[in-house]
C-alpha cells in the first residue's frame, strides 16, 4: 500500500521554499511504487545511457529510446527554481503532466550539493508564471511517496534554515515599513538626502576617474609616440573623450540589464505572492472574510484619522 508524506490534499500543508536544484524524472507505472527505490540506480544508469545514445543517434531515430525516455522527460542538467518542502515540490516541465500520473524523482539541491531520489503523485499540472525567467511552460505540483525518513529530515532541516533567514528578512522589511507609515515625512526627507548623496558620490568618482585619465594619457602619449605638447593634447582630449563615452555606454548597459532583471524578479514575486494570498482568501471561510474586511478597513480608518 502507498504511503503518502501527507494524509490531506492541502498542498500547503508544509512551509514550502524556492530552491535551484537539478531535477531528473520520468513517468512510472502505480505497481512499480514501491518497488521504485531498488530501481533508481537502474533507472539513472539507463538515464545516462539513453542521453548519451540520444546524441549519437538524434533520439528521434529510435524508437526504444522513446519509450524509455519521454517527451516529458527533463534534460542532463536541467537547472531548475522549484518550490519545494518535506511533503512535495511544484516545478515546471516541457510538456504537460496528468494528475494521478506517478513520477520516478531525483532531486539535486545546489546549495548542499546533496540528492533526493524518490517517488511522488501529480496532484495537478497548470500553466507556469509567465514572469519567470528560464521557466518551462506547465507548472506541475506533486506530493512524494514513499519519501526516506533521512530524505525528509534533510528536507526539514534545509526548509527550517531558509525559513528562518526569510523571517530575519521578513522582519527587517517590516520595521522599514512601519517606520515610512509612523513616520511619512521623515522618511520622505531621508530618502531625498540619500540620494543627493549618492549621486553627488557618483559624480565625484566620475570627474576623479577623468582627471586621473587625463593624466594618465599626458604622459602616455608623447611616451608612446613622441608627439609635441599640442597634439598631445588634441590627441588625449579625443581619445580621453571615446574612453568616457565608451565607458558610458557599458554603464548604461548594466545599468539597463540591473533594472530590466531587478523588474523581472519583483514581477515574478507579486506574482508569488498574489497567488499565495488568492489561495489564502479561497480557503477562508465566508465569516472569516468578513472579519478580515472589516479589520482592513478599521485598520486603514484608524490609520488615516489618526497617524497623518
Amino acid at each position: 500500500m502507498l504511503e503518502l508524506n501527507n494524509k490531506k490534499t492541502n498542498r500547503r500543508l508544509d512551509f514550502r521554499i524556492y530552491e535551484q536544484v537539478n531535477l531528473f524524472y520520468r513517468k512510472i507505472d502505480t505497481q512499480r511504487v514501491n518497488a521504485a527505490k531498488a530501481d533508481f540506480d537502474t533507472f539513472f544508469t539507463d538515464y545516462s545511457g539513453s542521453q548519451a545514445a540520444e546524441s549519437v543517434t538524434g533520439g528521434d531515430e529510435n524508437p526504444a529510446i522513446d519509450n524509455s525516455l519521454p517527451g516529458s522527460q527533463s534534460r542532463e542538467n536541467d537547472t531548475l527554481n522549484v518550490n519545494i518542502s518535506s511533503s512535495g515540490i511544484a516545478f515546471t516541465c516541457r510538456e504537460p503532466l496528468k494528475a494521478g500520473d506517478y513520477l520516478m524523482i531525483r532531486i539535486l539541491l545546489l546549495s548542499s550539493m546533496t540528492a533526493v531520489m524518490t517517488c511522488c503523485k501529480v496532484v495537478y499540472c497548470k500553466p507556469s508564471n509567465p514572469y519567470e525567467i528560464d521557466q518551462y511552460p506547465h507548472l506541475v505540483g506533486a506530493r512524494f511517496v514513499n519519501l526516506a525518513a533521512a530524505d525528509r529530515a534533510l528536507l526539514d532541516y534545509i526548509v527550517a534554515k531558509r525559513r528562518k533567514y526569510q523571517l530575519i528578512g521578513y522582519g527587517i522589511l517590516l520595521s522599514l515599513l512601519t517606520a515610512v507609515f509612523l513616520m511619512p515625512e521623515e522618511a520622505v526627507g531621508l530618502l531625498i538626502e540619500l540620494s543627493d548623496y549618492l549621486t553627488d558620490a557618483i559624480l565625484d568618482l566620475w570627474f576623479l576617474a577623468s582627471d586621473y585619465l587625463g593624466l594618465g594619457l599626458k604622459y602616455l602619449i608623447p611616451y608612446l609616440f613622441h608627439t609635441t605638447p599640442r597634439i598631445t593634447d588634441i590627441a588625449g582630449f579625443y581619445v580621453q573623450q571615446a574612453i568616457e563615452f565608451v565607458a558610458m555606454l557599458l554603464l548604461v548597459r548594466q545599468s539597463w540589464f540591473a533594472i530590466k532583471r531587478f523588474s523581472q524578479q519583483s514581477a515574478a514575486f507579486l506574482a508569488r505572492k498574489k497567488a499565495s494570498m488568492l489561495y489564502y482568501w479561497r480557503e477562508k471561510s465566508g465569516l472569516d472574510k468578513l472579519k478580515l474586511i472589516g479589520l482592513s478597513v478599521t485598520v486603514i480608518g484608524c490609520y488615516l484619522a489618526f497617524g497623518l
